[in-house]
């Protein structure tokens, strides 16, 4: 049996050391690293979530080159309010998906960054 696979990339697996989170509002990054790769559970994809054994999440500054090019993006989408979600391994940052909708609240209380407060006032 013959498979033909058209018009396919395949992205080699990353050895992480660990995901970030980053809430993105009118010119502003906050970010979260989330410490998923040390359970099997999670080691993948830190949204397979481990209720019994949390990941451990903590505030994490971008590079501000990184933080640069966030904000070109947004830009350049035309996005003033998102979510991006990242690997970083070792020195080299991978852009993994942007959710517009902002996905915040766990990101705001786990690391007391009072995003909400942040959002009402833009609002």
């Amino acid at each position: 049996m013959k498979i033909m696979i058209f018009h396919h990339f395949f992205q080699e697996k990353i050895e992480k050391d660990f995901e970030i989170r980053t809430f993105y509002l009118n010119g502003h990054c906050w970010s979260m690293a989330i410490f998923s790769q040390n359970d099997e559970q999670t080691k993948t994809d830190f949204r397979k979530y481990n209720k019994k054994k949390p990941n451990r999440n903590v505030p994490y500054l971008l590079p501000k080159h990184i933080e640069d090019k966030i904000e070109l993006l947004m830009k350049s989408l035309d996005i003033n309010c998102g979510s991006l979600d990242f690997i970083k391994a070792g020195e080299k940052y991978y852009f993994l998906e942007i959710n517009p909708i902002g996905q915040f609240s766990s990101l705001s209380r786990t690391c007391n960054y009072a995003l909400e407060q942040k959002l009402a006032e833009y609002l």
